[in-house]
């Protein structure tokens, strides 16, 4: 079992915990670190597979026994090196939390005492310690995919000083195809790995949800706004007002415009003028406009091309041009694309 750390030295570190919550599973996600924040053993092999992302309470990792919150476990696809420097690409699975802090941060330390981060507050800097190390044995975690786990974690970093001024959490609990919502409503679906139809309308679902000591106050009208990336078009409003302390919102959109072969798009869905959530989906191909399209060019080139069919060899020549015809059609209609499998 792999550890990834992100702290709250730097707005960008904290958000990556928000996104890491606010992600539904399937999600990607880019971590960064540095080679010296790098348990060695993990900086020439450049190790993948199953990890655990925690919160690193920095105010309180000299003072405290309970400085980390684990909030996602994820898998770790593809690590880049870029001088000294490496991005971990993620793929998010489910969340991890763990009830008693104090034990799961004794664990995780256990036989790696070096491994404990230190950090410099005043530079905000780190000064020793690792940020992504391996953890050989297992952990007192509990993990999955409910509501119920989520609020726990939420629960948790509410109660930590830099996320005080958040005033709620929300999350996306997956796209599905409309009129499906009530089988995830109390707990998370993966990201559709098919390309969505072009045919049907989606529903993204977003619960937000305030902690007890974070209430948020609906005076202050706070918004939650999606932007749809090429061949989306959104079916209801793409702002939704975080008018309660807990809700579960549903916002409908549709593939339009579909392309000749399955392409990728995104949603991007955040708060105004703070972090957002990017999430990488793919719409399939619509054969029904290109067949049309391609008879009319087809029969148009055949009609202006063709010549009368009086004799056999003009009929030959004729049915010729009418297969020459519908084959320029068809290369023109659908061309020669690489899939977005590919």
């Amino acid at each position: 079992m792999l550890i990834l750390l992100s702290s709250a030295l730097r707005p960008r570190y904290k958000d990556d915990i928000l996104r890491c919550i606010a992600a539904p599973p399937g999600a990607k996600l880019r971590f960064r670190y540095e080679d010296r924040l790098i348990e060695p053993s993990l900086r020439d092999g450049g190790k993948t597979g199953e990890a655990i992302v925690c919160f690193l309470n920095e105010k309180a990792a000299g003072s405290s026994e309970a400085f980390l919150i684990p909030v996602r476990a994820v898998v770790i696809e593809k690590i880049n090196v870029h001088g000294t420097t490496r991005t971990l690409d993620l793929c998010l699975g489910e969340f991890a939390y763990a009830e008693n802090l104090k034990e799961f941060v004794g664990e995780v330390y256990k036989y790696k005492p070096d491994a404990r981060p230190r950090i410099d507050l005043s530079q905000k800097s780190e000064t020793g310690g690792y940020w992504f190390f391996e953890k050989v044995e297992s952990l007192p975690l509990q993990k999955g995919t409910s509501l119920q786990i989520w609020e726990r974690i939420a629960n948790q970093l509410a109660e930590v000083e830099q996320f005080k001024s958040e005033m709620y959490f929300w999350t996306v609990l997956g796209v599905i195809e409309k009129n499906q919502s009530t089988q995830f409503s109390e707990s998370f679906t993966a990201l559709p790995e098919k390309p969505l139809n072009a045919t049907k309308n989606y529903e993204l679902l977003i619960y937000h949800f305030s902690p007890t000591n974070l209430r948020c106050d609906p005076d202050l009208k706070n918004i939650i706004q999606i932007t749809y990336g090429r061949f989306l078009e959104n079916v209801s409003p793409a702002e939704i007002e975080i008018d309660s302390a807990y809700d579960l919102k549903q916002v409908i959109f549709k593939a339009v415009n579909a392309p000749r072969q399955a392409e990728k798009t995104y949603l991007y869905i955040g708060s105004k003028g703070k972090w957002h959530l990017e999430l990488e989906l793919s719409v399939s191909s619509s054969w029904l406009r290109p067949i049309i399209v391609f008879l009319i060019i087809g029969t148009t080139l055949a009609l202006q091309f063709a010549p009368p069919l009086l004799t056999k060899s003009v009929l030959i020549q004729g049915i010729c041009s009418v297969v020459l015809a519908f084959v320029t059609a068809g290369a023109a209609v659908f061309g020669i694309k690489q899939s977005v499998s590919d």
